[in-house]
């Protein structure tokens, strides 16, 4: 799951926009019961009653610019699928 912080087009067929193609990516990039949040959706969580795990910058497919995601409470899973963790040339 992913989970990302931003001002979504809502039209008659739903939410359109690149704050919707962003959680997209980030929740693609993730695995099976892992929930990852966008920098920022934590930047308006109470962190004192969340556990975060810092995954990092990531390159995200479509996305000119790095994210930075984190993980909902501290089970390891494998690396994240995203750019930043193939052997493909930076742009």
């Amino acid at each position: 799951m992913g989970i990302h912080t931003g001002t979504p087009h809502l039209t008659e067929e739903g939410y359109l926009g690149e704050d919707v193609h962003l959680e997209a990516r980030i929740a693609a990039s993730g695995h099976g019961g892992q929930i990852l949040l966008s920098e920022e959706t934590c930047a308006g969580l109470d962190t004192s009653q969340t556990v975060l795990l810092d995954l990092g910058e990531h390159r995200l497919r479509d996305f000119a610019e790095p994210v930075w995601i984190y993980q909902l409470g501290n089970e390891r899973f494998p690396p994240l699928r995203t750019i930043s963790n193939t052997n493909l040339p930076h742009p």
